[in-house]
């Protein structure tokens, strides 16, 4: 009986630890656009990142070193990358501001990573689901979600 009590109090600790602990420093965001080993012989693979502080590089000391452009430069072929990724963005921040420019930018894959500040902010599950369900469908069908 005590035990289920105890471990209610640890998981609200841990949420006001995560809610109240150190923010990283994101002043100057990171620049992930632009062309990733551009050599004239075949068309760039069009990557778009959507998503939170992992995909926006947040902790990188350079855009290099983020996850958007390290990627490009492993695929070893040219890469059209494109970061609409916001530091600290939810779901329905995703849904609200970085969605709509998919249609213009065609994209080939789409990498999406998102959760993490859900999680922190107590985003229901039913929420999450059904959102993240709108997020999907509003990934053009011709691109890779991942």
């Amino acid at each position: 009986m005590a035990a289920p009590a105890l471990l209610g109090v640890m998981f609200g600790l841990e949420v006001q630890v995560a809610r109240m602990g150190p923010s990283l420093p994101d002043d100057a965001p990171l620049q992930h656009d632009g062309l990733i080993g551009a050599d004239g012989s075949a068309t760039p693979l069009r990557i778009v990142w959507m998503g939170d502080s992992t995909a926006a590089g947040l902790g990188a000391s350079a855009p290099d070193l983020a996850l958007p452009r390290r990627v490009a430069h492993a695929l070893d072929r040219p890469v059209q990358v494109t970061s609409l990724a916001v530091s600290g963005a939810r779901l329905s921040d995703v849904l609200a501001h970085q969605v709509q420019a998919l249609g213009h930018l065609r994209p080939d894959v789409v990498v999406m990573s998102i959760g993490g500040n859900d999680v922190v902010h107590l985003t229901s599950r039913g929420t999450f689901r059904d959102e993240y369900a709108r997020l999907v469908r509003a990934v053009p069908t011709s691109a890779l979600l991942v």
